[in-house]
């Protein structure tokens, strides 16, 4: 009988360790927290009202609609009664946005975000929402619209082409893991960046002149494959030759004395 009830309490001893270990897996998956960046860029228009000038604002959201971090914040503080639904999540914060007043013509907008929040604390892994709100006429209930995309933010590269709205268009998502970069936007007002994809040959079309800036090429696991230092800069275009490269996703950083821009670009040969 001893030995018998000695076997029991192991048994039981060994489903109780077992039970732990796979409660502690499901709670480091529930918790888990993978760095990477999320590039986003869509082209704005609208028409009527005040149009091509517009309003605009970009954030964030997690799968229980909690307000994450501002990425775009483009309105005067008078016209912000025309950005309810922005102003009601956010409370106005704008840590590490980038403002500006009312927009005047359409364009591309592009933004990364390095997976963390207003706190700067990495946001754990699962679904998350890209909210955009634009407006462009004197009515608060007419000449705007919100809209959303989703994404999924962990261990496994996400990439989506959601389908054009009547707004916002050629819309490109992608989280990629393990590289984080610095926060950027980038804007077709400073530079142009085409074609991308590339299957080597990168133009750059710098829009005004700059004393100096070093650019860096970085690879998906973070490694720089290329960079070098330009100075001089007048506006036009620069051509550059990765055709030497991988095919693959690469973070393209230029750093000028008082900012630096980081943008997605796609090797496809």
């Amino acid at each position: 009988m001893p030995i018998l009830k000695s076997m029991k309490l192991l048994k039981n001893y060994l489903k109780n360790i077992i039970l732990i270990m796979l409660l502690s897996a499901a709670a480091q998956n529930l918790f888990s927290q993978t760095s990477g960046t999320l590039s986003f860029s869509t082209s704005t228009t609208s028409s009527g009202g005040y149009s091509p000038s517009h309003l605009l604002t970009i954030w964030i959201e997690n799968a229980n609609a909690t307000f994450i971090k501002t990425k775009i914040k483009y309105s005067s503080p008078d016209n912000l009664d025309h950005l309810q639904t922005w102003v009601a999540k956010s409370g106005q914060n704008v840590v590490d946005a980038v403002t500006g007043p009312t927009l005047t013509t359409h364009g591309t907008v592009t933004f990364l975000w390095n997976g963390t929040d207003v706190n700067g604390v990495l946001v754990p892994d699962g679904s998350y929402n890209i909210w955009l709100e634009m407006a462009w006429g004197s009515s608060l209930s007419t000449g705007k619209t919100v809209n959303s995309f989703q994404f999924t933010k962990g261990a496994t590269a996400f990439h989506s082409n959601p389908a054009n709205t009547v707004n916002f268009m050629s819309t490109v998502v992608d989280w990629t893991p393990s590289v984080t970069v610095a926060e950027s936007v980038l804007e077709n007002r400073e530079l142009k960046l085409y074609p991308n994809p590339t299957s080597g040959l990168l133009n750059i079309e710098f829009k005004s002149p700059h004393d100096k800036c070093h650019l860096y090429l970085i690879n998906i696991i973070g490694k720089i494959v290329y960079t070098e230092n330009l100075s001089e800069i007048h506006s036009g275009v620069r051509t550059f030759n990765f055709s030497g490269l991988t095919d693959g996703i690469y973070f393209c950083r230029l750093s000028f004395p008082n900012h630096e821009i980081v943008f997605r670009v796609i090797i496809d040969k």
